[in-house]
């Protein structure tokens, strides 16, 4: 149960994060960055923050 509410609360600041400041969150091996969005496709920006949501889900 806890750990459902920090994973809704960390997408939610994901969320706040590209809708205040076009802001995404890049990940890799060891490593979190924040980017900024290319808003000039919505449709990759998503898939990219689908993307990078799922990498940091895998690592934890």
């Amino acid at each position: 149960m806890i750990e459902k509410q920090r994973e809704k609360e960390f997408l939610f600041e994901l969320e706040r994060l590209y809708h205040n400041y076009n802001l995404i969150v890049v990940s890799g091996e060891d490593y979190i960055e924040l980017k900024e969005a290319d808003c000039s496709d919505i449709d990759t920006t998503t898939k990219v923050i689908e993307y990078h949501i799922d990498l940091l889900r895998r690592s934890t």
